[in-house]
């Protein structure tokens, strides 16, 4: 593993698991291991709390005497500007489906599930300079959303996290992860192809058009998580048996294509969005069975005037699918 004397205050990396909390045998960085870039304040959120329940003094005063927990909560978001080099890594673990095992990575957890990562972290005590480094074991992402625009420039992934367990901890005496287990990021492990607004120039189709005239886009997804702990003080399962996708975008208010029309008809929409960065490319496939859910117009004094639209992915019978995304 590389390791490096530079000065960092906060730096984070994540694993792909081999089984649900079973970081990979062999973590390569750059391949099955990335370096997260945290370029803004509290851009990782995951921290162990207990499931905390009040105990009421009783007598028939609401007042509380007691608090009990027998479960840990690891819960959190992930905000990181999005790059080429790591779109694929971090958009399979948010929204591909484990299917033959190997896809999206090797992996045991069971098919039609989502596959799983170790989340290591390290933040530095004020008073002392001191790194704590904790480990977060079988992290799903619970929903994820894609911003980009005119006005930002980059894309922004934001991931909400939810986690088995975390290290160390007294209950099963594991202990943190050590420097030469987590060592501080070289520059070179951060990356610098990042997605630029201008990379969606052409890319962007929904119904029958090409869109040229837009301001932001907005991709989401929410996998439902389910979790169980099973009568014990860890996470134990973490399932998703469904997904909603969905688009949004500030767009020009024009007469063609009839987007009105659309909505009150409910129309299936196709929808592609294609960015484009010259070496790599990403291409977000929702399919030909959209529908506007939203088409709020915005008529603002001095400025051209737009409608703000929200699309609602849908399954696609024809494609036998519904929302997937290319990488090349």
């Amino acid at each position: 593993m590389p390791t490096s004397t530079a000065l960092q205050r906060e730096f984070l990396q994540i694993t792909q698991e081999s089984s649900f909390g079973v970081m990979a045998a062999t973590p390569t960085r750059g391949t099955n291991q990335i370096a997260i870039r945290l370029p803004g304040s509290n851009q990782f959120t995951m921290r162990p709390n207990p499931v905390v329940q009040p105990m009421p003094y009783g007598g028939g005063f609401q007042v509380i005497a007691d608090t009990v927990s027998d479960k840990q909560e690891c819960r959190g978001q992930l905000s990181t500007p999005l790059a080429y080099s790591q779109a694929k890594f971090l958009l399979d673990w948010a929204s591909t489906r484990v299917s033959s095992g190997t896809i999206p990575w090797t992996t045991t957890e069971v098919a039609g599930q989502f596959a799983s990562c170790t989340i290591d972290h390290a933040i530095m005590y004020d008073d002392t300079g001191a790194v704590k480094r904790t480990r977060y074991t079988g992290c799903k992402v619970d929903k994820w959303k894609f911003d980009i625009s005119d006005e930002s420039q980059y894309g922004t992934l934001q991931l909400d996290l939810i986690g088995s367990n975390f290290e160390g901890n007294t209950f099963d005496s594991s202990t943190d992860p050590t420097a030469t287990d987590f060592p501080i990021p070289l520059d070179t492990d951060f990356p610098t192809d990042f997605i630029l607004w201008v990379h969606s120039g052409g890319g962007l189709t929904i119904g029958s058009a090409t869109r040229t005239e837009y301001t932001t886009l907005s991709l989401s997804g929410d996998n439902q998580s389910d979790v169980r702990y099973y009568a014990t003080r860890i996470l134990q399962v973490i399932r998703s048996y469904g997904t909603m996708f969905s688009v949004d975008s500030d767009i020009t208010l024009v007469s063609t294509p009839d987007d009105r029309a659309a909505l009150i008809y409910i129309t299936a929409q196709p929808i592609t969005i294609v960015f484009s960065g010259g070496t790599h490319s990403v291409t977000l496939a929702y399919h030909g069975n959209n529908r506007i859910k939203g088409l709020t117009d915005d008529t603002q004094l001095g400025k051209i005037f737009g409608r703000k639209l929200s699309l609602e992915n849908r399954y696609d019978r024809t494609a036998g699918a519904y929302f997937g995304f290319t990488y090349t």
